[in-house]
């Protein structure tokens, strides 16, 4: 790598512009890489909140340009996390939706409230002798 100055770029702009444009272009390829990828990994993160992340995105993601990569490990991550959590949250939904089906319904026991009486039982005191 070279540096240069920026009086060094100017003189060699003014001797040969097509190398000074030749070097704004690929520096304008670059950036519109760069650009692509962020856009991308920004759909991707759209689409994790709206719950509609294909974890196949992660594949398309999985070969980040070089500047991108920290930030391409930092996003799997993260879909990862999500991912899980979102798991755990739905497995907990079915749970409690499953022991909810177990109780009766709350219509079905108003008719028998006048004849019906529950106690609790104390958490210290064995429920069956012994």
């Amino acid at each position: 790598m070279h540096r240069l100055t920026r009086d060094q770029l100017y003189e060699i702009g003014r001797r040969a512009p097509d190398f000074l444009f030749s070097v704004i272009s690929q520096l304008g390829l670059q950036v519109d890489g760069m650009n692509r990828a962020l856009s991308l990994y920004g759909d991707a993160l759209s689409a994790l909140e709206r719950r509609e992340f294909d974890p196949r995105i992660l594949e398309d993601l999985s070969h980040p340009s070089p500047q991108l990569v920290t930030f391409a490990d930092a996003f799997h991550r993260f879909a990862d996390q999500i991912i899980d959590k979102r798991r755990q949250s739905d497995e907990l939904a079915s749970a409690a939706l499953i022991q909810r089906s177990f109780l009766p319904r709350p219509e079905l026991l108003r008719p028998m409230k006048d004849r019906l009486e529950l106690k609790r039982r104390h958490a210290s005191r064995p429920r069956w002798g012994g």
